[in-house]
């Protein structure tokens, strides 16, 4: 159901704001990460607002901007945003895409050392093109509406559920996981052409919990963590699925 990747992502929370845009570092980074992973990116900046204030931040994209790392006051995020109908550009499997960002995060602590707080991994779907009578089915199936709605048809709507677990290689960590699944109207890029859309979504959020602030996570432990989270991520993909079908996975 859920077939079409949209974006990946994967976050390590330590403050990246002390790395210049215009470093000499940067570029080193840069061929780096082209050796490690032949991903070609250039340098842009980003606007971040906070509590600092506007500031300018370093963001590195390759590929069209389907490849992003942005640099953040807090956090370094790396992400994939799939491109529609695009060949031989795509990572559509979420560990092959846990993989590169995990080899892109090691370069970029490589050369300017430091630790995460918290480390969060991101994967948002689109269901297939389905008709008006099937994604009603699913808001049936999905959500127990209140009487008004029941015999209505919502254009959108959506179920969120969280839940902690320990962390499988390490139980004094624990996890936030999240599932979102939603109904989404909008446009979209495919084969270089804008087109209308209007499908079922579904987001998986598996995140360290926020409690203990030290920095304690290295890039190793990122790509073991996702080691971790990689079945609970298949588990809730295969079962979102089903549930908009109206079946039951165990």
């Amino acid at each position: 159901m859920f077939d079409t990747p949209i974006k990946f992502q994967v976050g390590f929370f330590a403050s990246a704001s002390d790395i210049a845009p215009d470093s000499k570092v940067v570029f080193k980074i840069i061929s780096e990460i082209s050796e490690k992973t032949n991903l070609n990116f250039v340098p842009t900046l980003l606007t971040e607002f906070g509590g600092t204030g506007v500031a300018k931040r370093l963001r590195l994209v390759a590929n069209s901007d389907t490849w992003l790392v942005a640099f953040g006051y807090s956090r370094i995020d790396v992400e994939h945003q799939h491109s529609l109908g695009a060949v031989g550009t795509d990572v559509s499997d979420f560990k092959d895409f846990c993989k590169i960002a995990s080899d892109v995060l090691e370069v970029v602590t490589n050369n300017t050392p430091r630790l995460a707080s918290r480390v969060s991994f991101i994967a948002t779907y689109l269901s297939s093109e389905i008709g008006i009578s099937e994604l009603n089915a699913a808001y049936l199936a999905t959500v127990k509406p209140m009487p008004l709605f029941s015999d209505k048809e919502p254009f959108e709507w959506n179920v969120r559920s969280v839940y902690n677990a320990p962390l499988p290689s390490d139980d004094e960590e624990k996890l936030n996981i999240i599932a979102e699944i939603k109904r989404v109207q909008g446009q979209m890029q495919i084969n270089k052409k804008q087109k209308e859309f209007d499908r079922l979504c579904l987001t998986v959020d598996i995140n360290t919990v926020a409690e203990n602030p030290l920095q304690r996570f290295t890039t190793a432990d990122t790509f073991r963590i996702c080691g971790d989270i990689l079945p609970i991520h298949d588990q809730i993909h295969q079962q979102a699925s089903s549930s908009v079908s109206g079946q039951t996975t165990p």
